[in-house]
């Protein structure tokens, strides 16, 4: 989903549509945010701070992550057609924007 699109509508907004996951990461500080919603709401959520040799885990840790994995595969592998670390790099995917339109 597009950042244009939660720039449009919030993600409360969209969960009454249908449900979702939702996630956020940063490289600089090694953190990850979780959030499951549906139903106009926030239903799990849980942040995750990977020092290397341990992670923090604040929240619902519905990804049941341990200690000894890699995040981000184990966080998106439920979602996708095959395992993320044995997609092939030079796969192409298509990507969609969503351009607000002005009424006339």
């Amino acid at each position: 989903m597009s950042i244009e699109l939660f720039e449009i509508l919030s993600k409360h907004d969209l969960s009454e549509s249908f449900d979702f996951v939702y996630f956020d990461i940063s490289d600089t500080s090694m953190s990850y945010r979780f959030a499951l919603f549906g139903n106009g709401e926030e239903r799990e959520c849980m942040n995750i701070w990977d020092n290397g040799k341990s992670k923090e885990i604040a929240g619902d840790n519905f990804l049941n992550i341990r200690d000894d994995e890699d995040i981000f595969p184990r966080a998106i592998d439920g979602y996708l057609p095959q395992p993320f670390n044995s997609i092939d790099l030079s796969t192409k995917i298509q990507r969609y924007r969503v351009i607000p339109i002005a009424m006339k």
